[in-house]
């Protein structure tokens, strides 16, 4: 292994940002299983897509996350509810979009800065004033409570057995 990566590898936050596993949620059933943050926003491109008829380039965001996951280790399913919990009640206040706070306990979708350049022919005129329309943005929590009501659906994380709901 090469030295920089097995340094990565001695960072627990690093660590454990690799192992985050999301799952989807729609109408209290589990529509996607758990997975990776990635594939889990493949999907829900595959979902806009087959929704609205234009695949938006996404991307997704839930770093913070991780150093929740450190903060739980070891811990029992009780007590990393109770964590978390004292986690949302913490972060409540601290859900002003404009000071550029996000949130330890969200999971961001947010469509791609080249989406909006239209000299690449990817996407058209059209294709914006659409996303606009439905309110996909390349500001993470707008786009993603676009999205939660486009599609009727919740994120949440599981940890040991544990589905803890992701915040926006």
């Amino acid at each position: 292994m090469h030295p920089i990566m097995a340094s990565f590898m001695e960072d627990p936050v690093y660590v454990a940002n690799q192992e985050i596993k999301i799952q989807v949620v729609q109408d209290g059933k589990v529509i996607i299983e758990p997975d990776d943050p990635e594939t889990i926003g493949h999907e829900i491109n595959e979902m806009v897509a087959a929704r609205i008829g234009s695949y938006p380039s996404m991307d997704s965001e839930c770093l913070r996350i991780a150093k929740f996951i450190v903060s739980v280790e070891g811990k029992s399913a009780s007590e990393i509810r109770e964590a978390y919990g004292k986690l949302v009640t913490d972060e409540a206040t601290k859900k002003d979009p404009e000071d550029g706070y996000y949130l330890k306990t969200g999971f961001y979708m947010f469509v791609r800065e080249e989406t909006y350049e239209l000299s690449q022919e990817i996407y058209s005129k059209e294709d914006l004033e659409l996303y606009d329309e439905i309110g996909l943005t390349n500001e993470w929590r707008q786009n993603t409570e676009a999205l939660m009501k486009l599609l009727n659906i919740e994120f949440q994380l599981v940890l040991d057995d544990v589905n803890l709901p992701l915040a926006i």
